[in-house]
């Protein structure tokens, strides 16, 4: 964890970088604190959902969902709506990364992640078995649009993107 400035506000922040401890002091670490970010992403057309609870059975917690424009935009011309993709999600069921009702992990798998895997749906496992990391999703919202959805497992929050958007 590094304390550095909002580069948008100046308020101090703490930031994980994910950084080896040797590094941490000679590293500068650029960021925007949550209330920035969030006022950046409305201003451009995004939204943010709060839910008041996660939907039945929901094998994690969404925290905020934020949602960029592009996404916004893509549900919105493709008739559909965010709650049937956050439903799926939370449920198991990936879309194009798979389901974890599908997914059988290894132990070998479970020890060592990403080290040893590029299976999106093994990923998704790993991280819900130890509740650390992040779950992605990936659904066509029309034929040529696809949405993904990150939710990060620690300090619970979901982003709702495009692909270009990433």
């Amino acid at each position: 964890m590094m304390r550095t400035k909002c580069i948008t506000c100046g308020d101090e922040i703490d930031v994980d970088a994910g950084l080896p401890e040797e590094f941490v002091d000679r590293a500068a670490i650029v960021a925007v604190c949550p209330r920035c970010a969030t006022r950046e992403l409305l201003e451009s057309g995004g939204q943010v959902v709060d839910f008041r609870e996660d939907p039945p059975g929901a094998l994690f917690p969404l925290g905020p969902v934020a949602v960029t424009p592009g996404a916004v935009e893509s549900l919105a011309g493709a008739g559909r709506h965010l709650a049937e993709f956050l439903g799926r999600h939370v449920a198991g069921d990936w879309g194009k990364a798979g389901r974890l009702d599908e997914t059988e992990v290894t132990a070998n798998e479970l020890r060592h992640g990403a080290a040893v895997t590029d299976n999106e749906a093994k990923l998704n496992a790993i991280a819900l078995h130890h509740r650390r990391g992040r779950v992605m999703s990936i659904y066509p919202t029309r034929e040529s649009e696809t949405l993904w959805i990150f939710t990060y497992l620690e300090a619970p929050r979901t982003e709702v993107l495009l692909p270009s958007e990433y």
